[in-house]
């Protein structure tokens, strides 16, 4: 009995990816829907499909580099066994996710679960027990992944507008076709935040050998699955109101504005993948949001829920660090 218990551990992983898929994947389609170019049903389904198949097609290459910011004692601790670290790591940052996706804030559940791991590596080591070198560089990338994502909006915008008005004259044309984009971009990134978040969801597990021995391609592709199916049953369920969120109230978006928002946000997260480091699709699509409404003028843009919306990325990877701490203080 106990046994197929702590089986079920691994679930913790998989609430986690339904954080993910409920705030994240939620960002993605968050413009699209908002501007009604397409219906909140088509989104979702898109949006699960795609953030699975990422999962399943890119989303093994990064379980290694994740699982390592823990450090070595990750998988040699001796008071406490590895899944039932990787289960606090993931509880801790779901938590987290879950309670920011309640107060509609999109916020980054890379830095949620990668603050938990470093969480880890503190509670059992001091400070030196975690993986500062990989975190400092993950940091470096948060902070100019917006601001990047920003900056291909705005140019995008300013290349593209005067084209766009020129070909298309009809507004039935119009909104054909920024519907199509839509869903095109929008596939897009959810397909490269499956590929850059399956890690995110399920590699303290996949460190910890719950799925085989880690570095194996079989361990990675299994974790990245468990990932992939939670991220996709977190936008079936629960993402609307963080779609009305980054929608609605950054800036009024049209067809034409959401799709750059939209486009500039993906591409930046799969570079960011490539690179190897998972960033928040979150923190691409306002930026990418924030960078469309800077085009049309400064007053457009909501300054006000920006404050809000930058605070929450903040305070996500101390609150998850800290609440991995308390969990294995006081359970463990």
């Amino acid at each position: 009995m106990f046994v197929y218990l702590s089986q079920l551990k691994f679930l913790a992983g998989v609430y986690l990816g339904w954080g993910i898929g409920a705030n994240d994947n939620a960002n993605i389609f968050g413009p699209a829907v908002a501007t009604n170019a397409i219906k909140y049903k088509t989104a979702v389904i898109c949006a699960a499909i795609f953030v699975l198949l990422g999962s399943v097609v890119e989303g093994p290459a990064l379980m290694g580099d994740v699982s390592a910011l823990a450090g070595s004692e990750f998988s040699v601790s001796e008071t406490i066994s590895p899944v039932n670290l990787a289960f606090t790591a993931s509880l801790a940052a779901a938590i987290t996710i879950t309670f920011l996706t309640y107060l509609t804030v999109p916020a980054s559940t890379s830095q949620a679960s990668i603050g938990s791991i470093m969480g880890i590596g503190i509670v059992l080591s001091g400070l030196a027990g975690a993986e500062w070198g990989g975190f400092l560089r993950m940091f470096i990338v948060w902070i100019v992944n917006p601001l990047l994502t920003g900056i291909v909006a705005f140019l995008l915008f300013k290349v593209l507008a005067k084209p766009v008005n020129y070909f298309i004259k009809s507004s039935i044309w119009y909104n054909r076709v920024f519907a199509f984009l839509l869903v095109a971009s929008g596939s897009y990134g959810a397909y490269a935040l499956g590929a850059s978040h399956a890690a995110v969801a399920t590699a303290p597990f996949y460190g910890s050998g719950f799925f085989g021995d880690p570095g194996t391609a079989r361990a990675a592709l299994l974790a990245a699955v468990a990932g992939g199916v939670g991220m996709s049953l977190g936008v079936l369920t629960y993402s609307r109101r963080v779609m009305e969120t980054v929608g609605k109230k950054i800036t009024v978006l049209d067809p034409f504005s959401a799709f750059i928002a939209v486009v500039s946000g993906s591409l930046t997260v799969h570079f960011c993948k490539m690179i190897g480091v998972p960033v928040s699709t979150s923190q691409a699509i306002v930026g990418g949001v924030m960078g469309v409404g800077l085009v049309k003028g400064a007053k457009t843009v909501n300054f006000k829920s920006l404050r809000f919306i930058f605070a929450g990325w903040v305070m996500t990877p101390i609150v998850s660090a800290l609440l991995t701490i308390g969990i294995i203080k006081v359970f463990f």
